[in-house]
This record gives C-alpha cells, sequence and structure tokens, in this order.
C-alpha cells in the first residue's frame, strides 16, 4: 500500500514517466478488429514497422510454419502463411519488447 501511495505522490508532482504502448501494436490491433480488414491493409499498416516486419518474416521462415523450407521474401506471403492472430500476437510481443528495452 505504501508503493500506490509513493506512486500516486510521484504522479501527482509529475515525476513519473510511465513509458507508452507503442503505437504499431495499437494500429495493428485495431485494423484487426474489422472482420472485414484487407490483407493489403495488414501488410501496409506492418510494413510501417520495419522491425515488426522483419520478425513476421522470420517467424513465417521458422521450421514450425515454413514445412516446405522455401524462404518467405514477401511480407504479404508472410502474413497470409502466419494469419491475423498470430500477427496480432506478434504485434502486441513486439511492442512489448520494446517497452522492455525503453524501461531503464
Amino acid at each position: 500500500f505504501a508503493f500506490v501511495k509513493a506512486l500516486a505522490a510521484e504522479l501527482s508532482k509529475g515525476k513519473v514517466d510511465l513509458p507508452s504502448f507503442p503505437d504499431i501494436a495499437l494500429r495493428v490491433r485495431q485494423i484487426l478488429s474489422d472482420e472485414e480488414v484487407s490483407q493489403e491493409k495488414v501488410v501496409r499498416v506492418v510494413g510501417s514497422e520495419p522491425m515488426l516486419a522483419a520478425r513476421l518474416l522470420q517467424i513465417a521462415n521458422s521450421a514450425a510454419i515454413n514445412y516446405s523450407g522455401r524462404p518467405i521474401t514477401e511480407l504479404r506471403t508472410a502474413i497470409a502463411r502466419l494469419g491475423f492472430n498470430m500477427v496480432r500476437s506478434a504485434a502486441i510481443a513486439f511492442a512489448m519488447s520494446q517497452l522492455k528495452k525503453a524501461t531503464p
């Protein structure tokens, strides 16, 4: 309880700087909440964050997902292979890793 009081006091003084949830995760969640969203729109939004796009390509090329072993180099193909639920989860995991890096 003392921690909460101390945190409230610091917040009221404006001394606490909390990291914000990375925008890309929010945008991915928002567009994927539309059941009618096109794959092209998802590719465009995900492609706007190169590190997330690279991570999705890495996941799509993993042995667990890419049984054929043929390299997946197109983001569109990676997203189709992974599916929107996995893209959403990867975006959230990416955002969490960015928050962890930003926290001293």
